[in-house]
């Protein structure tokens, strides 16, 4: 059995190479037993189980569940009902990513995040206006990307997990009026 596992950003389940990386072990190994985990956010994914499970357990899709897994299951949908974590915030129209796009660029969260959240908190207090304003930030105020589609609480959450109010907050609450 191959078994990977990732954290948080590092290497996203969902996205980045685990498809290479999936695919370039299956070609060695057509029939070995693959398991991808990762974190994504408050909710950790689960990619693939590539080892035939079915013929190997003789089990099927509505048995191969354990009551335990299940509840665990069960628990973390709750959690994120009881968090909202599927408001819909907005959507967002492509990929922007921490680092595998150079800063500064249109696909460079880091570069939407100065364009487009930092303008707000310095603009809250307009009598202001005619003093300079200086904002200091550092990219670890960023914490993962954010994915063409819906932006989600979850989203935003994970993409700077903050509870502070930040320029990010306000950023992910303007989304319904503008596209992301």
């Amino acid at each position: 059995m191959f078994l990977f596992l990732t954290h948080f950003s590092h290497m996203p389940v969902s996205f980045d190479k685990w498809p290479t990386v999936f695919d370039a072990v299956r070609a060695v190994h057509p029939l070995t037993p693959i398991l991808i985990f990762g974190g994504g956010g408050l909710c950790y994914q689960f990619l693939k189980i590539a080892c035939h499970n079915q013929y190997h357990t003789q089990m099927s899709n509505q048995t191969f569940d354990t009551a335990y897994g299940r509840s665990i299951t069960d628990g973390l949908q709750e959690l994120a009902v009881s968090f909202d974590l599927f408001y819909l915030y907005g959507t967002s129209p492509q990929d922007y990513t921490i680092n595998q796009n150079p800063y500064p660029s249109n696909a460079s969260l880091l570069s939407l995040f100065i364009a487009d959240a930092v303008p707000y908190p310095l603009s809250i207090n307009n009598t202001r206006d005619s003093i300079p304003a200086i904002y200091i930030t550092n990219s670890g105020s960023q914490r993962f990307n954010v994915f063409q589609g819906p932006f989600t609480k979850n989203d935003q959450l994970t993409a700077s997990p903050f509870t502070y109010s930040s320029p990010t907050s306000h950023l992910a609450s303007q989304t319904r009026s503008f596209q992301l």
